[in-house]
């Protein structure tokens, strides 16, 4: 499962286990620094998510994985802002 906890003005994104404990030693941070908004969707072999975050006031689209093995990275850093403040989840 993936879930949010906000402490102060600040926004996890988290995966757990549906069969353990949030905040056990399986659960994983998606995110860093960007606050997550809106939906995260998920690719068919649920091992990665994507979600869209928001930097410096900037829409940028993150794809994360939801283990601990594997690399986080922002997969609209080389696009203009036009383009991203216009995509939609499906």
């Amino acid at each position: 499962m993936v879930w949010q906890w906000q402490i102060f003005s600040e926004i996890g994104l988290f995966s757990s286990p549906i069969a353990g404990p949030p905040l056990g030693p399986l659960t994983v941070r998606l995110n860093e620094a960007e606050r997550p908004t809106g939906s995260v969707v998920f690719d068919p072999t649920s091992r990665r998510a994507a979600y869209i975050g928001l930097v410096a006031g900037e829409r940028e689209v993150f794809s994360s994985p939801l283990k601990t093995t594997g690399q986080r990275f922002n997969v609209t850093a080389t696009l203009s802002a036009d383009f991203i403040s216009k995509m939609r989840p499906r």
